[in-house]
C-alpha cells in the first residue's frame, strides 16, 4: 500500500509538469541580499515532485535549457543514490537561471524540503548550478558526487532566503564565475560539513558569499581564483579547514590578487553593511598575492587559532584600499582584525581612505610590518598585556592601547603613533631591539582606549565623507540610530554642558549612544550621536548637512597637508548627514584633531569613536552660531538655527 501511495504521487508529479511549466510560481519576498529583478518566476521540471516522496537509485535527467532536472515544489521527499544529470543551455542570458535556478539540475523551492543521500548531480550547461534552495526551499544533501563543467554553474546554491546542509560532499567545478559553494541575491543559510571543494575556473572562489555560509572539516581548493569572497553584508564561517587559494587570474574588476576577499560590488546581489569572516582552528594557504584583502566596504576578520600561509613573498597579510568599485575617494576598506590566541606573520598595507582596528588578545603574536608608508588614515592598535608585537620594519599607527604590558619588540625599528589624520601630531615612540616592557623606547605613552576590542565594526559600512577630517571617507554610510544633542537627560537643564579637559593621554569619560530625540528647525533628526561625560558629542560633518541651506549653514573640508579641518560658516555643505551607524562607543579615545573655523585655529574638545571625530553640540554652538535647548519633557534636544 505504501508503494502504492508513492507510485501515485510520484505519476501526479509528473502529469503536472506542463501545468508547472505554464504556470508562474510566485518568488517569496526578497530576503536582505539585495533586491531581485522580478516578483515571479516559472520553473519546468523534467521531473516534478510537488508531495512528499521515499525514491532511490532513480536517474533524472534534462537536455533542455530553462528546466531543471529534479525539482521538487512541496512536501518533504526523500532521495536516495540519484543520478542527475543535467545539460541544455539557457538560449540567452536571464537573472532568473542566477537568482532563481530555473536551469538548475537540482531545485527545492516554494517550501519544499528534499533530503538527498549518495549518487551524483553532474550538469554540462552554463548556469546550470547543481543543487539549488531557494526561497522556502530546504535541501539536505550527504555523501553526493557533484560535477560542473560549464560557466555560471555553481556547485551548491542559496538564494532568496533558501536553506541548504550539506555534508561530506565531493564538489568539483571548472567554469568561470562558478563557486563550488556559492549564493546570490536573496542570499539564504548555506551550511557544510565534512568533504572536498574544488575549482578551477576564472572568478570561481570555493566559496562566494551573499548570504550566511559556514564550513566545518572540510578540504577547500581553489586552483585560479580567491578562495573565498564575501559580498556586502554577509558572512562566511571557518572550522578545522584547510583552504588553499591559487589565485592566478583576475576576473571581471579584479585588479589584484587575494585569497580572502571582502568588497561591496554596488549591484545590488548583495545587502549593505560590512562582511564578516571568521576562521578557527583551520590552516590557510595563500599561493599568490594578499592573505586578505578589503574595498569599498568595512569587515570584521577574525582569527582564532589557524595557521596561516602566504608564498607569495610579496603579498601582504591584510590589504585595504581603494579598488574598482565604489565612488572613487569613498571606496576605501575599513577592517577590524581581531587575533584571538592567533600567531601571523606578513605586512599591513592601509591607503589613505582606509582604516584598521588591529586587536590582539588571548597571547596573540603579530610579526611583521604594520602601516610602513605612513599611509594610512587611521590605525588603532589594542595590545593585550598576553599578545605581543614584533616589528620588522617601521611602523605607524594613530594609537597603541599595550594595556600597561604588553610587548612590543621593534628589533631597531621604529613604531610611531598618532600617525594618520585622526592623530595629529605624530609621536616617535622609539626603536632598539628587543623592548619588552610594554610601550618600548622613550617611553611616550599613545592615547588610551577603554577596555574593549573597540574599532569600527565589520556590521557596517563606513559613512561616505570626502578625503579628510571628521570621519571615515567611505561610499556608504554607518548604520543608524536615534539619538539627540548635547544632554543627557536630565541632566543640566537648558542644555549647559561642561566638556572634559582636552588631554590626548586619557580615556574618554563614561560614553553611551545619546538616548535623546533631535529636532532642527522644528523636524525630528536622526544621526549618530554619543553622550560622554553628561554632553552629547556630534560628527561634523553630520551637523553642517542638518543646518545646509539655514542661515546658520556651514561647510567643512579637511586640509590633509596641515592635518586640520576647516570650517567656512556661510557657505553651503554639499554632503548628507549618515542615518546608519552602529555603537562604537567601546572605541572611544581623546582625539587631538585641530579645527580651524574662519581661518582661525579654535580649540575645541573631540573624541574618536569608530574612527569619526565627534565634537560637543553645545561647544560648536558658541563658535557657529545655532541655538541648542533641551525638553526634559520629551527628552529632546533642539538644535534651531539663526
Amino acid at each position: 500500500m505504501k508503494n502504492s501511495k508513492t507510485l501515485r504521487a510520484v505519476l501526479s508529479s509528473a502529469l503536472s509538469i506542463t501545468m508547472l511549466t505554464a504556470a508562474a510560481l510566485a518568488a517569496p519576498p526578497d530576503k536582505p541580499g539585495g533586491s531581485s529583478g522580478s516578483t515571479a518566476v516559472s520553473y519546468n521540471g523534467a521531473t516534478t515532485i510537488t508531495e512528499s516522496v521515499t525514491q532511490s537509485g532513480k536517474a533524472y535527467t534534462s537536455s533542455t535549457g530553462s528546466q531543471n532536472a529534479l525539482l521538487a515544489t512541496g512536501g518533504t521527499s526523500t532521495i536516495t543514490n540519484p543520478t542527475v544529470t543535467k545539460t541544455g543551455s539557457p538560449s540567452g542570458h536571464s537573472d532568473d537561471y542566477d537568482f532563481y535556478g530555473t536551469n538548475a539540475a537540482v531545485i527545492a523551492a516554494n517550501g519544499a524540503t528534499l533530503n538527498i543521500s549518495g549518487g551524483s548531480v553532474t550538469t554540462d550547461a552554463s548556469y546550470a548550478n547543481a543543487v539549488y534552495a531557494y526561497g522556502t526551499g530546504t535541501i539536505n544533501i550527504s555523501g553526493t558526487t557533484v560535477k560542473t563543467s560549464s560557466n555560471n554553474s555553481g556547485g551548491v546554491m542559496v538564494t532568496g532566503g533558501g536553506t541548504l546542509n550539506a555534508s561530506d560532499l565531493t564538489v568539483e567545478t571548472s567554469g568561470n564565475s562558478s563557486a563550488a559553494i556559492r549564493s546570490d541575491r536573496g542570499g539564504g543559510t548555506l551550511t557544510v560539513t565534512g568533504g572536498e571543494y574544488t575549482t578551477s575556473g576564472t572568478g570561481s572562489p570555493v566559496i562566494y558569499s551573499t548570504a550566511d555560509i559556514t564550513v566545518s572539516d572540510a578540504e577547500l581548493t581553489a586552483a585560479a581564483s580567491e578562495g573565498v569572497v564575501v559580498e556586502g553584508g554577509n558572512s562566511v564561517t571557518l572550522k578545522d579547514v584547510t583552504l588553499t587559494a591559487d589565485n592566478t587570474k583576475l576576473n571581471g574588476q579584479s585588479q589584484t590578487y587575494k585569497g580572502v576577499f571582502l568588497y561591496q560590488s554596488m549591484s545590488g546581489d548583495a545587502s549593505n553593511g560590512g562582511g564578516s569572516f571568521t576562521a578557527t582552528d583551520s590552516t590557510i594557504v595563500n599561493n599568490n598575492g594578499d592573505v586578505f584583502f578589503v574595498t569599498n566596504n568595512s569587515a570584521s576578520i577574525t582569527l582564532k587559532n589557524n595557521t596561516i600561509v602566504n608564498n607569495d613573498e610579496n603579498g601582504a597579510l591584510l590589504r585595504a584600499q581603494a579598488g574598482a568599485w565604489g565612488t572613487s575617494g569613498s571606496n576605501g576598506g575599513h577592517v577590524t582584525l581581531t587575533l584571538d590566541n592567533q600567531t601571523v606573520t606578513g605586512d599591513i598595507y592601509i591607503d589613505d581612505i582606509s582604516t584598521l582596528t588591529l586587536v590582539l588578545k588571548s597571547g596573540s603574536s603579530f610579526i611583521g610590518t604594520i602601516n610602513g608608508g605612513n599611509t594610512a588614515r587611521s590605525i588603532v592598535v589594542m595590545l593585550s598585556a598576553d599578545s605581543t608585537l614584533n616589528l620588522t620594519g617601521d611602523s605607524y599607527v594613530y594609537s597603541l592601547d599595550n594595556a600597561g604590558s604588553g610587548i612590543v619588540v621593534t628589533n631597531g625599528h621604529t613604531l610611531t603613533t598618532g600617525a594618520g589624520e585622526a592623530g595629529g601630531a605624530a609621536a616617535n615612540s622609539g626603536s632598539g631591539s628587543g623592548n619588552r616592557d610594554g610601550f618600548p623606547g622613550d617611553g611616550q605613552t599613545p592615547p588610551d582606549k577603554p577596555d574593549g576590542e573597540g574599532g569600527f565594526p565589520g556590521g557596517q559600512t563606513p559613512p561616505e565623507l570626502p578625503d579628510g577630517e571628521d570621519g571615515f571617507p567611505g561610499g556608504q554610510n554607518p548604520p543608524p540610530k536615534p539619538d539627540g544633542d548635547d544632554q543627557e537627560p536630565p541632566a543640566k537643564p537648558g542644555g549647559e554642558e561642561t566638556p572634559p579637559a582636552a588631554d590626548p593621554n586619557t580615556a574618554a569619560p563614561s560614553v553611551v549612544l545619546s538616548p535623546q530625540q533631535l529636532t532642527v528647525n522644528g523636524t525630528e533628526q536622526k544621526v549618530e550621536a554619543y553622550n560622554i561625560g553628561g554632553a552629547n558629542y556630534f560628527k561634523l560633518r553630520d551637523l553642517a548637512a542638518l543646518l545646509n541651506g539655514t542661515a546658520s549653514q556651514f561647510n567643512v573640508s579637511y586640509d590633509q597637508a596641515r592635518n586640520t579641518v576647516v570650517v567656512t560658516t556661510g557657505e553651503t555643505y554639499d554632503g548628507t548627514a549618515g542615518t546608519d551607524f552602529d555603537d562604537n562607543s567601546a572605541s572611544a579615545v581623546k582625539s587631538p584633531q585641530r579645527i580651524e573655523i574662519d581661518g582661525k585655529e579654535v580649540p575645541l574638545t573631540a573624541y574618536n569613536i569608530g574612527g569619526s571625530n565627534f565634537f560637543g553640540l553645545r561647544e560648536l554652538s558658541e563658535k557657529l552660531g545655532y541655538g541648542v535647548e533641551y525638553d526634559a519633557a520629551s527628552n529632546t534636544a533642539i538644535i534651531q538655527s539663526k
